[in-house]
């Protein structure tokens, strides 16, 4: 068995098939494609003319007539026997396959990270719910410490992302990448200060783009107005 990538569906196409082998009697045909089937599985062929005769399953009788038609199709390569054409279907064949199971694996991601921000939002609503004085106390306590702290137009160097905000970036900033737009937020000067910088790191998510699949992304891939500064949270 060889290296190559391992498929199971064979690509056929009938017309150049029988453009290819026309006027060949029906035993040439048949052993020509169980060469072809045995070389899709295997890889590469052997180089005995035995063992060739016995993938494709014909007598001596029907090898005679068979192989001087289609040796040509079957060129020596330093391992062994190879259809070329075939293997450059297996080559797309391969891309096709690596590129639907990207996706698959992508679109999993982002559905479990949806699922895992959902069922961390519904935990979050549920304590709130059972102590709804002490979250009151607690946010207003919050407020009056983000009032009292001096108005900034660069966000502070300390400024981390916590789990709960990698949760709510899941399902409300899907597919941004806010590791590099966090460092985008952190180097970047607003126009008017701000003192709540977890609510303008949200709107600044809410706003940046999902990063594109297989394409460059530049550092920053949305920059505030004037006027964004200003947009309630």
């Amino acid at each position: 068995m060889s290296q190559e990538k391992s498929l199971f569906m064979l690509p056929w196409y009938p017309r150049d098939f029988m453009s290819s082998t026309r006027g060949w009697p029906l035993v040439a045909r048949g052993a020509y494609r169980e060469l072809l089937d045995a070389q899709w599985d295997m890889g590469t062929l052997p180089i005995d003319q035995e063992e060739l005769r016995a993938l494709a399953g014909a007598t001596e009788a029907e090898w005679a007539i068979a192989w001087p038609r289609i040796e040509s199709k079957f060129p020596l390569n330093c391992q062994g026997r190879k259809n070329a054409r075939l293997e450059s279907h297996r080559d797309k064949a391969v891309q096709l396959y690596e590129k639907r199971a990207l996706g698959a694996r992508t679109a999993n991601a982002l559905r479990d990270a949806e699922r895992s921000g959902v069922r961390t939002h519904q935990s979050q609503s549920q304590s709130q719910s059972q102590e709804p004085s002490q979250n009151k106390t607690s946010k207003s306590t919050e407020a009056r410490a983000k009032r009292s702290q001096p108005a900034r137009k660069r966000c502070p160097e300390d400024f981390f992302i916590t789990q709960g905000m990698r949760s709510w970036a899941a399902v409300k900033a899907v597919g941004v990448d806010i590791d590099q737009e966090t460092e985008s937020f952190k180097d970047y000067e607003f126009r008017n200060g701000h003192t709540d910088w977890v609510a303008t790191w949200r709107t600044w998510m809410r706003k940046a783009k999902p990063k594109p699949m297989n394409t460059a992304v530049s550092r920053l891939t949305w920059r505030p107005t004037e006027d964004d500064d200003n947009v309630p949270i």
